[in-house]
C-alpha cells in the first residue's frame, strides 16, 4: 500500500511536470538505466534525463499498472511495474515501458528510488532523446 502512494505521488508530480518533486522520490545515489542501456549515477544525471523527457514531451502523462512489489527487508523493496506514457500532442509516440527498481525507506519513512532500469516495449523512437521532436500537426 505505501509503494502505491508513493506511484501516485510519482504520477502527480510527472504529470504535473514537477521535475523537483520527482527528484525528492530518489535516493542521493540513486542510478537509473533506460532502456538502451545509459546509465545515469548521480542525481545530477538523473535529472537532466528527466528534464529532457519533460521538455521533449510537453504535456505527456503517465500513469502505472500491474504494480508487483517484494519485500527484501524491513526498508527495501523490489518492485516491477508496467508504465504507460501518453504524449497527447504526439499519439504515435506513446510508450509502454517496463520498470524495475530497488527502493529503500529513509529515516524519514518515505520510499524513494535506489536503483532504476527501464525496458521499454512501445515506439523505437521513444528510446532516441536527442532526436529532433517531429513538428506539430495541426
Amino acid at each position: 500500500e505505501e509503494i502505491e502512494v508513493w506511484l501516485r505521488r510519482f504520477t502527480t508530480a510527472w504529470n504535473t511536470g514537477n521535475l523537483e518533486e520527482i527528484m525528492k522520490l530518489y535516493t542521493a545515489d540513486a542510478t537509473y538505466m533506460d532502456s538502451r542501456g545509459n546509465e545515469a549515477s548521480s542525481q545530477e544525471q538523473i535529472h537532466d534525463i528527466h528534464q529532457r523527457l519533460l521538455s521533449r514531451w510537453k504535456g505527456c502523462q503517465t500513469h502505472f499498472d500491474d504494480l508487483r512489489v517484494r519485500k527484501v527487508n524491513s526498508a527495501s523493496v523490489f518492485v516491477d511495474v508496467e508504465q504507460s506514457i501518453c504524449v497527447p500532442q504526439y499519439p504515435a509516440q506513446d510508450c509502454s515501458q517496463h520498470l524495475c527498481a530497488l527502493m529503500a525507506k529513509g529515516d524519514d519513512q518515505m520510499w524513494r528510488f535506489v536503483d532504476v532500469r527501464v525496458f521499454t516495449q512501445g515506439s523505437a523512437s521513444w528510446q532516441r532523446m536527442d532526436d529532433p521532436v517531429p513538428a506539430q500537426v495541426d
